[in-house]
């Protein structure tokens, strides 16, 4: 066998500065495809599904929310006729989004529907029953008088 020649010396070189270029790739390629992959299951993990709690009492709202390491605040009350009084009415974020457990879920309360006094007329001049329904955000529709 003769000795190699300074040609192939030098493509003997190339070939392997080559191979240590790819490998050192493939390894720089592995290790970030780890690194982002890694960081998307550590984010994700920590994330639940915020479960529907409109319609419910504030106890049984902190019951359900505690199952899935979520905590209430309630934000509010506002009046609602279409819900009872003490009830959810409203919540951020919505249920079925997602978020990080540990957070807090905003709820507004029902004081329930808006009621007002109706005054009472009787015996009173058609002046008067006229202010004091306007007084009370009324307004006089049909008027009936008696003698």
């Amino acid at each position: 066998m003769s000795p190699p020649t300074r040609l192939q010396d030098i493509q003997r070189k190339v070939v392997d500065v080559g191979v240590l270029g790819l490998l050192t790739g493939i390894l720089i390629s592995v290790g970030a495809l780890s690194v982002i992959g890694g960081m998307k299951l550590a984010v994700r993990s920590s994330e639940v599904e915020v479960p529907h709690i409109e319609g419910l009492t504030l106890k049984e709202a902190t019951r359900v929310l505690s199952t899935v390491q979520l905590s209430l605040n309630h934000s509010g009350d506002r009046y609602a006729s279409d819900a009872p009084e003490g009830s959810i009415v409203s919540q951020l974020p919505r249920g079925g989004s997602r978020t990080k457990e540990g957070r807090r879920i905003r709820a507004i309360v029902s004081k329930g529907p808006r009621t007002h006094a109706v005054p009472d007329l009787i015996g009173s001049t058609s002046r008067v029953a006229e202010v004091t329904t306007q007084q009370a955000n009324y307004v006089i529709g049909h008027v009936s008088t008696v003698t």
